[in-house]
């Protein structure tokens, strides 16, 4: 596999801070992937637009390797800190 040059088509930080404060994120046209990663406490995220990440959804933890998913504009992801506190998820979007 060749090295990738694609660009990031931009980069967004969501902060939640606490199990009720759900975060959507905003993913932009021509979307076709996007890395997240959390800088702080573990969150839980949702892909779709019926997702309710305070129920059930992936959860990423803090210092883990950046997830990949290859979802484009139109998807809809929600996140939410795991505990009483802040969860700041990066994600960048390509």
């Amino acid at each position: 596999m060749k090295p990738s040059t694609y660009q990031p088509i931009s980069e967004e930080k969501l902060t939640s801070t606490g199990t009720s404060d759900t975060k959507t994120a905003t993913v932009p046209n021509n979307t076709s992937g996007i890395y997240i990663t959390v800088e702080t406490n573990p969150a839980r995220f949702t892909f779709s637009a019926a997702g309710d990440p305070q129920v059930k959804g992936l959860i990423i933890q803090k210092d883990q390797n950046p997830w990949f998913l290859p979802l484009g504009a139109g998807a809809t992801l929600k996140f939410v800190s795991t505990v009483a506190g802040n969860s700041v998820a990066q994600l960048a979007y390509i």
